[in-house]
């Protein structure tokens, strides 16, 4: 069996204001490791937080603002 690396990510709350540019966050870490979420609820790359965040905004038009959600490295030591 081959081993598997023991990684540490959290999930992370963003907030996106209407007009604002996209956010742009590293996920070299979540890449490196091949984390993936098929949902679509949990970005695991910049693309996919602009595809959350448009999803929100076509949801409800009027919003000023939407969340989002996204994996990004744990860097509290083991």
């Amino acid at each position: 069996m081959k081993d598997i690396p023991n990684i540490m990510v959290e999930l992370k709350l963003g907030v996106h204001r209407r007009g604002d540019g996209y956010p742009e966050h590293d996920f070299e870490y979540i890449t490196k490791h091949g984390v993936t979420n098929k949902g679509g609820v949990i970005a695991c790359s910049n693309l996919e937080i602009k595809e959350q965040i448009d999803r929100a905004y076509e949801k409800n038009p009027g919003a000023s603002e939407v969340h989002y959600f996204y994996y990004t490295e744990d860097k509290t030591p083991l």
